[in-house]
């Protein structure tokens, strides 16, 4: 089982210099690579809260810089309603030295400031590049699937994703997380192509599931199909992108409702975290690792300080293989 606690495996980066990025539909002679330039590591970052960012810096400098990485980060607040571009007066996306990309800007972090800080350590002389979409309170099976192709979809329909995602507050709009997230990756492949920069992919970073450990009965889909819907999102985005054999490395969530309305003896919570070390036991180049020993804020659902940084290290200590 590839389950990380306290001891971590080795796991080898992978694509060779000069291998595919993600696929492109744009015309490669307006974003010509010159071979020479070819360097650098690439990661994409994306998830729920945990991974978009809810922890205050309270005593970290609010802008953290590290040597040798770029950030390229986009929030869901940004994009205009139903379409896949920026809003009016919403400053461009652009690669960044500036690595915290927190859901509120300048004031919170999530695992990819302390997840830059290990890699660079690791990799001093290779330049690392991280690509960030992620949305809080959104769930697999709804918000993270791709339409009309996913179980999510044909298992249970709109109607009760539109419900779902209005009852958490969000709005409909929400349902375009994955759009988005292929997106993001694609403006950030753009910008380093204009560059002359085509890096080797490293893999994707992965934290969510909260959203679907959810144990209210008229939400009783997300868990009960929280497999199925996983397996397929990670098989769609890795073919999305460009790299169907890319490494996957999710945490695994802490945060749900351990019982059930509908069955006190039903753990959501407990249904998502099997599903996650399912995928990572039986599917090619998943891994997880776990993160029952850290802490949360007073609010019971989004790490503290400490525990943001250590998910960050424990990121980096899958991808790279720290021992």
């Amino acid at each position: 089982m590839k389950l990380w606690k306290v001891t971590f495996v080795s796991l080898a980066l992978t694509s060779a210099t000069g291998c595919r990025f993600f696929s492109s539909t744009s015309d490669p002679k307006e974003t010509p690579v010159q071979a020479n330039q070819t360097s650098g590591v690439v990661f994409v970052l994306s998830g729920q809260s945990n991974m978009a960012g809810q922890t205050p810096f309270m005593g970290y400098e609010n802008q953290v810089r590290v040597p040798n990485v770029k950030m390229f980060c986009v929030r869901p607040y940004q994009f205009n309603v139903d379409r896949e571009t920026l809003k009016p007066g919403e400053p461009p996306a652009v690669w960044s030295d500036v690595i915290s990309c927190g859901a509120d800007p300048g004031k919170t972090f999530g695992p990819e400031v302390w997840f830059a800080k290990e890699m660079a350590r690791v990799m001093p002389q290779t330049p690392i590049y991280l690509i960030k979409y992620a949305h809080g309170g959104t769930s697999q099976g709804c918000e993270w699937q791709p339409k009309e192709k996913s179980p999510a979809y044909l298992n249970y329909g709109y109607p009760q994703c539109k419900a779902f995602v209005e009852g958490s507050g969000k709005t409909i709009d929400a349902l375009r997380s994955y759009d988005r997230l292929l997106t993001v990756a694609q403006w950030g492949q753009n910008g380093l192509a204009k560059d002359g920069i085509r890096p080797r992919f490293g893999g994707i970073l992965w934290f969510q599931g909260e959203g679907d450990a959810d144990g209210r009965t008229i939400y009783k889909f997300l868990p009960e199909n929280y497999s199925q819907n996983l397996n397929h999102f990670i098989s769609q985005v890795r073919k999305d992108l460009g790299q169907p054999q890319a490494p996957f490395v999710l945490g695994m969530i802490k945060c749900g409702y351990d019982k059930a309305e509908w069955n006190p003896k039903y753990s959501p919570l407990f249904t998502v975290r099997q599903a996650q070390i399912s995928a990572a036991k039986n599917e090619l180049n998943i891994y997880t690792f776990d993160t029952w020993d850290l802490k949360f804020q007073a609010d019971g659902c989004h790490f503290d300080g400490p525990s943001m940084e250590e998910v960050g290290r424990r990121f980096s200590k899958v991808v790279t293989g720290i021992k």
